[in-house]
């Protein structure tokens, strides 16, 4: 039996000081050719400043408990206070439970099987937050006014709005898996099956503009994401003074769908994903997360492409290019030494 407590107080601290040149506009330049410096540009540059601080104080315990090399189970309980989120709700409780049983050590001794386990737990998860996120600032642009001889900046209110009842976020993990070793260790197997909901995740949603914003920041995400991740190695070859050669195959494969957007919408949008703002990131209630949409070519019902009356391809907008997330990632990895040269 193991067992902890503990707790700590986190602070971070930022303070930056940046200045950018607009390379894409036709509004400015630099006075002599291929000289970057900020002094010489024809609209002086405005620089930047900003300075930043959050809290994350935390309170945990765990709990470790094994019998007989044979199954373990393993809990652990936390308590966080976030200054990133409102200080009317920023204290938060989460949990984790799990357990895992060595199977092999039911089984006679033999070198076909020489480990074998299986795994499964459960878990709460906070989601941290923008310290910015909760506090979004004025910014400033180049130009200035004017006022009884005195040159201010002229400064833009925030556009967001923060929701008065907005929550910490808290994720649900479930995970199972099996592991398996073969031949004294000589080839080795893992498979993980993952079940993950994040609740309530904080949004930018868009609210009328006479309300004094263009967004609000609140709870209203919902996603789910599921999968499989899978990996099999061995040892091709292995001697203590020869060549030796180890491989490993791995493959996993994700869904992640958005179950809810938010009350009264059925997308958001995450902005253009190139510069010429022909196609954006949207999350589309129902749909795999991060779906591309834009203009593309406009076809018939077989799919094919539709010409206009001059020969030129025809366009149309809001066109669904599927989402940007793989079908499937893998890879296959292999480690040849000799005599400690690898």
């Amino acid at each position: 039996i193991n067992a902890f407590v503990g707790g700590n107080i986190t602070n971070q601290n930022w303070k930056t000081n940046s200045a950018t040149m607009n390379v894409w506009s036709n509004t400015q330049w630099l006075i002599n050719p291929d000289v970057y410096n900020f002094t010489n540009t024809n609209v002086p540059i405005t620089p930047n400043y900003a300075s930043y601080r959050k809290t994350y104080k935390s309170l945990y315990s765990g709990l470790s408990v094994g019998f007989k090399d044979l199954f373990y189970i393993d809990a652990s309980a936390r308590n966080d206070i976030n200054s990133a989120y409102l200080n009317t709700d920023n204290s938060f409780f989460t949990y984790s439970v799990g357990g895992s049983l060595l199977v092999h050590n039911l089984l006679p001794k033999n070198d076909a099987v020489t480990f074998a386990k299986l795994r499964a737990g459960f878990a709460k998860v906070p989601s941290d937050l923008n310290v910015l996120a909760t506090n979004p600032t004025y910014s400033y642009g180049a130009s200035t006014i004017s006022l009884n001889g005195t040159t201010y900046l002229i400064g833009y209110q925030p556009l967001t709005s923060i929701d008065p009842g907005l929550k910490p976020s808290i994720n649900e993990n479930f995970e199972a898996g099996l592991d398996l070793k073969f031949l004294n260790n000589r080839i080795s197997f893992s498979g993980t099956y993952y079940n993950e909901n994040k609740n309530d995740e904080p949004l930018p949603v868009t609210v009328p503009a006479s309300s004094g914003a263009t967004s609000q920041f609140l709870n209203s995400g919902k996603v789910n994401r599921k999968g499989v991740e899978l990996s099999l190695s061995g040892d091709v070859l292995k001697s203590a003074t020869g060549l030796n050669w180890s491989t490993s195959l791995n493959f996993a494969k994700n869904k992640t769908v958005i179950k809810k957007v938010a009350d009264g919408l059925q997308s958001i949008s995450f902005g253009s994903s190139d510069d010429y703002g022909k196609v954006n990131i949207i999350q589309l209630e129902g749909k795999e997360w991060g779906q591309l949409v834009g203009t593309g070519y406009m076809t018939d019902a077989s799919g094919n492409r539709i010409l206009n009356d001059d020969g030129t391809y025809a366009f149309e907008t809001g066109k669904n290019f599927g989402s940007v997330l793989p079908e499937f990632t893998g890879g296959f990895y292999n480690s040849l030494s000799y005599k400690g040269f690898t």
